[in-house]
Formats: C-alpha cells, structure tokens, sequence
C-alpha cells in the first residue's frame, strides 16, 4: 500500500457527518471516554537524552522531514517489530501538537517503538530520523497555524485507490491516551460528538470488529466519510482548545 494526503480543503461538513450518525452520537461519546481512561503503560515511557530544544531548533524548516526516508527508516528491520508506521505515527503526532497541553518528547517519543527502544546504528542516525519525525510535528503546527488548507493528515492508499484511515485514528487515539483527562472538556462540550466522530468511527475492538455500527454497507460509507472529514475534525479540534487557551489567558501548558 502507498500513503496519501487528505487535504483539508476538500472536506466536508462535520456536522452533516454528525447527522449521518444519528443515534449513534451518544454511543460515540461514551466510548470516546473509555477510550481515555486507559493511558499507555508507563514500562514504556522512559525518559531520552534527547532535548526538546535542541531537536525543535534543528528543524524549524520543512527541509528536514523526508518521508519516505522516514517511512523506509519504520519499515525497516532497524525499527521494532511493532513500532508505529507512517500513518499511525502522523495520527499520534497530529494529537500531541493540536491537543489541550504541551506534552514533553520524553513521554511520547519512546512510545513509538512501542515495545522496546529503538536501535540505532548511531548517534548521526538517531538525530536524523528523530529529526524527520519533530519536523511532522513541526509542519502540522505550522499548516494550522498559518494555512489550514494544506494540512493533510497521511493515510494509507491500496492499489485501487481506497483510503485507509484506521491507522492513522488508532494513532491519534495514542496520543489522547497520553493525557486523557486534559481531554474530557472537549468530550463533554456539545459539539464534542460531531467533533471526534470522523476518528472514532475508525476505531475496532481487539476481535476487527467496529466499536460503531455493524452493517458492513453502512461501515464502508461512514468510513470513507469519516475520511474525508477527519482533516476538518483535526482543525475543529486544534481550535477548540486554542480557543479555551485564549479564554483562560494561559499559554500552552506542559502536561506532567
């Protein structure tokens, strides 16, 4: 499979969406809770000697984010067997930078390796590929922030032309895991609901199956809806919480 961009200028209404939903709003918005009540183990999340400061300041330009280096680099055997890929990754890096709190690289960079650190040839090659990966970071921050309708999040693509969004939601739902009760005031807002269901719809339980509806016609239609509007959901929900920052006066806190 190969990945694309979703860009957001061609996303639709998320409150249609949340029409199509119907009924099943409020089962959404009960699942999204359980969803964050259960942060990532903490045997995982170990602290790096890698600086926030210095990695951000290596890559204030694009330049640095090759992705397909990056993708190959995951790919790879030099990766973990059960590291993130492409896709999931952009999905957890897209929740760290639009959510309700600065979340420090020590507690989300070991988590994707997910089961073990990542081994590297050398300190030149750890520098580049967590280089490419504060570069995403970087350029999701800076799409949002100063042109909206060129931020894509980056699913996968099979050789028919289908999206796959699930990886990507399955990562963003990660990196809400990370802090998930400085995310319950979005969950409990009452366009919460029409706010995360293009991600939520994406998600399945432990057996494949979807948490949301069970008629595979239905399924495949929300699906490639949810697609579509995830761009939009990702803004709506990058200025939610920029709006509650600028209510409180208070600049992004860091989440312990």
């Amino acid at each position: 499979m190969a990945w694309v961009s979703q860009s957001a200028a061609k996303s639709a209404s998320l409150v249609r969406y949340s029409r199509y939903l119907g009924g099943g709003r409020r089962q959404m918005l009960a699942l999204t809770r359980e969803l964050v009540k259960y942060p990532i183990s903490k045997d995982i999340v170990s602290l790096i000697s890698l600086s926030y400061e210095d990695i951000v300041a290596a890559t204030k330009t694009t330049d640095a984010f090759d992705l397909e280096a990056l993708d190959e680099f995951l790919s790879s055997d030099a990766a973990p067997d059960d590291c993130m890929q492409i896709s999931d990754l952009d999905g957890f890096l897209t929740a760290i930078a639009i959510g309700p709190g600065l979340i420090k690289p020590s507690q989300w960079l070991p988590v994707i390796w997910r089961s073990e650190q990542c081994k590297f040839e050398d300190t030149e090659q750890a520098e580049r590929i967590y280089g490419m990966i504060f570069a995403r970071y970087n350029l999701i921050l800076q799409q949002l922030a100063h042109d909206e309708d060129e931020y894509g999040p980056l699913f996968w693509q099979t050789e028919n032309g289908t999206i796959i969004a699930m990886d990507w939601a399955e990562g963003f739902m990660e990196g809400v895991q990370l802090a998930p009760e400085a995310w319950v005031p979005l969950l409990e807002d009452p366009e919460g609901p029409a706010i995360m269901s293009p991600i939520v719809s994406h998600l399945h339980d432990d057996e494949g199956n979807p948490l949301l509806g069970d008629d595979p016609d239905e399924m495949d239609e929300l699906y490639d809806q949810a697609a579509e509007l995830i761009p939009s959901a990702v803004i709506a929900i990058d200025k939610y919480w920029k709006a509650r920052r600028s209510e409180s006066a208070y600049s992004k806190e860091t989440i312990n």
